[in-house]
């Protein structure tokens, strides 16, 4: 397995996260947590302040409707007793014959081991394309995900479906923040 090419350190802050480049240092983007929702908004000044992705849970079902860039995401366990997790990625475009084509995967977060926390994002062919590595016993770091080649520029779509993941299955301080809203 290579290196990453982008790392995402998400730190709480408050009743938020806050979600830091691998500088550790530059702010990407905040969470705001509200009653079984999260919204992911860009740190971008000059970006218009519309959330770039939101999540909406639901206490009868293990699904979770997500929103990227407008486009509806419906992350679900394929299994009842499973911490697995799967989605159909909106993917990257395609340029073929000059139009440009969206190349959907079905993706799938799973855990890493049972006792470690950590999770990877396993497309169809079978390889890893992120890590959420978990900051055990952290209460100021929720994690970090590490996004590999293959998903570069899809950084907003790993963190959307892997906090959505993460508040469903393992996380309990931010499954506590969406459940209750901040």
């Amino acid at each position: 397995m290579g290196l990453p090419a982008q790392i995402l350190h998400v730190y709480y802050k408050g009743l938020t996260l806050s979600v830091l480049d691998s500088d550790d240092k530059t702010a990407l983007y905040t969470v705001n947590c509200r009653p079984l929702a999260f919204r992911i908004f860009s740190s971008d000044p000059s970006l218009e302040s519309a959330p770039v992705a939101s999540s909406s849970f639901h206490f009868v079902t293990t699904n979770v409707n997500l929103l990227l860039y407008n486009r509806a995401i419906l992350l679900y366990r394929e299994k009842t007793f499973t911490r697995s997790y799967t989605y159909v990625s909106p993917g990257a475009y395609s340029n073929e014959n000059g139009s440009e084509k969206v190349l959907e995967q079905k993706m799938h977060w799973e855990a890493e081991d049972i006792m470690s926390g950590d999770f990877k994002l396993i497309n169809p062919k079978g390889e890893v394309c992120a890590w959420f590595r978990n900051k055990v016993f952290s209460t100021t770091e929720l994690g970090r995900f590490e996004i590999m080649e293959s998903m570069e520029g899809r950084e907003v779509e790993i963190l959307l479906t892997g906090m959505a993941m993460l508040a469903m299955v393992q996380s309990g301080k931010f499954a506590l923040m969406v459940i209750g809203g901040s």
